[in-house]
């Protein structure tokens, strides 16, 4: 639970309400679902507002979050009854999201307050567009200058070692004031890959002062020796980087077990598909 402390004052504090602020994005968008989920979605909104206002003595402007908080649920529960209508699953099938939603889930999640949500991933089978959503994005946050890297795996580019120079020979080409701390982090060819990653990539991000985004597509091609280590340092450099800003990592992957378990179990991450309630 990110309200952790300042919870007592009844002055406003900033940093609380970016707080509050967070972890009610983190209930709009724990059920992206439009076909499930509404009635537990509303238990979780009215049980956070009551033990909040209850408990603690806050801010006139906290407790009107709380209220308005309960009024865009409402909001989001009419759009997605009119839209669901339009999108209809046909008979004894499963309903599915479109390009558009999926791009728009992305876009949400890209612009939460939450700086603790570092990874999306796009987990779903072979042929329906993952990579295609994998490149609109990294080109959208390349024109918009938060872009820091993107990495495509494939048969012939599948090593841990490969992601992890070309995603910092990106970060040199797209943040040109880290390039000599990350060119003199490279020159060390023997370097084991987590003191190579931790070099390289997340040392020279701690000194940005803005959000900034990698792209990893297809990240079930990547060697099987080195998976699971490349997930742990995905994962662990999130929270490494972020600090009043964030670094975020969009993955896309088929729905390999060894993949998405990991990703399940971590509180950093949000997995979906284009199949409603598969994910």
């Amino acid at each position: 639970m990110l309200l952790t402390s300042n919870i007592n004052s009844e002055q406003p504090n900033p940093q609380y309400d970016r707080k509050l602020q967070a972890v009610a994005y983190g209930l709009i968008h724990q059920d992206d679902n439009p076909w499930s989920g509404h009635a537990s979605f509303g238990e979780r909104i009215g049980s956070f507002a009551k033990r909040v206002v209850g408990r603690d003595k806050l801010t006139k402007k906290v407790a009107e979050y709380s209220t308005g908080l309960t009024e865009t649920f409402e909001e989001y529960k009419r759009s997605l009854s009119s839209s669901a209508t339009e999108q209809a699953p046909p008979a004894g099938g499963q309903p599915h999201r479109s390009r558009d939603d999926i791009i728009n889930a992305i876009e949400r999640w890209a612009r939460s307050a939450d700086i603790t949500s570092n990874i999306f991933c796009l987990a779903d089978k072979p042929g329906t567009g993952k990579s295609a959503i994998a490149k609109e994005m990294a080109r959208r946050w390349k024109e918009q200058g938060v872009l820091a890297g993107y990495f495509s795996f494939t048969p012939e580019n599948s090593t841990a070692d490969n992601f992890c120079t070309h995603i910092a020979n990106d970060i040199a080409s797209n943040i040109v004031d880290l390039k000599p701390k990350i060119e003199a982090a490279l020159k060390d060819d023997g370097q084991p890959l987590k003191q190579r990653w931790q070099k390289a990539v997340v040392e020279p991000l701690q000194d940005l002062g803005n959000d900034t985004f990698f792209v990893v597509d297809a990240l079930d091609a990547c060697s099987a020796t080195d998976i699971k280590e490349l997930l742990q340092l995905i994962i662990s450099a999130g929270p490494e980087i972020s600090g009043e800003f964030s670094v975020r990592f969009l993955i896309t992957t088929q729905p390999a077990d060894e993949i998405v378990s990991v990703l399940r179990n971590n509180y950093s991450v949000t997995v979906t598909s284009f199949t409603v309630g598969s994910a």
